[in-house]
């Protein structure tokens, strides 16, 4: 049940999906892709209170997107919250593909959090 309703609440993102490509890129386009999305309020929320937003107020783009990157990746308890915001919204399935593919799909959850968050913030 839990499963159904997790995966019934994402958007579709009309994300092509690709059988010569590689499969996690393929589950990241078509799982995290949507749950990060779901969660983007939640994300930049969390991140927001964590992060000192002047200290980088005068800094141009290249330079917050720099800022961010680092104060991400230098702060595993919040990397690891961050990453928690989109695997507790997989099934159980998903899940397994994950742990199966942990340190792969770490980097890429953590690259996409961060483009993200830079997105919205590095205006």
């Amino acid at each position: 049940m839990r499963d159904q309703v997790l995966i019934q609440i994402r958007e579709d993102l009309k994300l092509p999906v690709d059988n010569k490509r590689e499969s996690l890129v393929n589950f990241q386009n078509k799982i995290l892709r949507p749950i990060l999305k779901l969660q983007n309020k939640a994300i930049l929320s969390y991140f927001i209170r964590h992060f000192n937003m002047q200290s980088i107020a005068n800094l141009d783009v290249a330079q917050k997107k720099i800022s961010i990157q680092h104060y991400v990746q230098k702060k595993p308890a919040l990397k690891y919250t961050l990453i928690g915001f989109i695997v507790g919204f997989l099934s159980t399935e998903e899940l397994s593909v994950v742990l199966e593919n942990k340190k792969e799909l770490e980097k890429r959850i953590t690259s996409m959090l961060i483009q993200r968050i830079c997105d919205q913030l590095c205006i």
